[in-house]
């Protein structure tokens, strides 16, 4: 054989060694996660032993699941946006937040659109709900899960039976104008206030209640302060799971499936983990001094019947949205 034929041979020999070396040495890839709740949190513990071992597991080390949880990428604002660019490639953060993106997700604040928490499920996997997702789209992410936490309630200083006990009372609401609204139709007067003042707000009198989900009631300890607790469940507290569009779009249809896999364990996961979480809670406090009411059906109703009025308040295309994703929630 001639010599520069072996030569040739055998720097193709290296050069394939080499490669395969390189392929076997690859850095898996980071998929950066970002959550808002603490490390405590449900959706964080869920990300931590459901959605992470699962990716990695099934992708074989092709990927590394990064989660940063309590906020520690940035405000919401600064998520959003880097989730737009691609630099986080998957983020949870509330309807209210993703309102300041897509507008449209500001009727989740509306009162009584949905009847239980299955029925979200059901509302936003109907036609309006995917019109909901084509916006986000156009803001360059995918929402891929819209996941139902809990219902608020109204948590006050003072006994809470029927509708007339909360006429006038002043409610701490969020700055969103539609959550304001839905307050205002109920026949309070919705005062908005940053949650770092809440604590103080009701102590000094200030507002006479706030319409938390029974986990952040506990969470913060505001069983002190607010110790009657009506079961409205006048609003959803529901959080949109969303991904980089510019990411998701190019992955490869294999590891397209595989994340879906796995985000469809997490989203039963957590449903399933925050009902039993609840149900504890509620064990837990009721030795302390918590007065939990539950209205009977014909109470309910005349809350529900109350703030109809605010409905057509709407501009006309949230209203079309809202009264899309609330006849789809009621559907048989």
């Amino acid at each position: 054989m001639h010599l520069s034929t072996i030569t040739r041979s055998a720097s193709l020999l290296l050069g394939i060694l080499a490669l395969s070396a390189g392929v076997a040495m690859a850095a898996p890839q980071t998929l950066k996660i970002s959550l808002v709740t603490k490390d405590g949190d449900m959706f964080t513990k869920v990300m931590r032993d459901t959605f992470k071992p699962m990716v990695e597991e099934k992708s074989n080390g092709k990927y590394k699941v990064e989660i940063y949880a309590g906020g520690s990428l940035g405000n919401s604002d600064t998520v959003i946006q880097g989730t737009q660019f691609g630099t986080i490639h998957m983020a949870i953060e509330s309807t209210s937040n993703i309102s300041q993106f897509v507008p449209e997700f500001a009727v989740f604040d509306m009162p009584y659109m949905f009847p239980t928490l299955p029925s979200i499920s059901k509302a936003v996997a109907s036609p309006a709900g995917q019109a909901l997702r084509e916006r986000c789209l156009k803001k360059k992410i995918n929402a891929l899960k819209i996941i139902p936490s809990s219902f608020r309630t109204i948590a006050t200083s003072m006994p809470v039976n029927r509708l007339e006990d909360v006429a006038n009372i002043k409610l701490r609401t969020t700055s969103s104008k539609l959550h304001i609204l839905g307050i205002k139709s109920l026949g309070m007067a919705p005062t908005p206030m940053p949650v770092s003042e809440m604590l103080t707000g009701m102590q000094q009198g200030v507002v006479q209640g706030f319409d938390p989900d029974l986990n952040f009631y506990f969470g913060a300890g505001f069983i002190d302060v607010a110790k009657h607790v009506f079961l409205s469940d006048h609003a959803p507290v529901t959080n949109v799971l969303f991904c980089s569009s510019k990411w998701f779009d190019k992955l490869s249809a294999e590891d397209r499936a595989i994340i879906t896999e796995a985000l469809d364990k997490y989203e039963s996961e957590v449903i399933s983990r925050n009902a039993a979480a609840l149900e504890k809670l509620i064990r837990e406090n009721s030795s302390k001094g918590l007065q939990l009411v539950k209205p009977s059906a014909e109470e309910k109703a005349r809350w529900i019947a109350k703030s109809e009025p605010a409905y057509e308040e709407l501009p006309e295309n949230l209203k079309k949205i809202a009264l899309d994703l609330r006849a789809a929630a009621r559907a048989e």
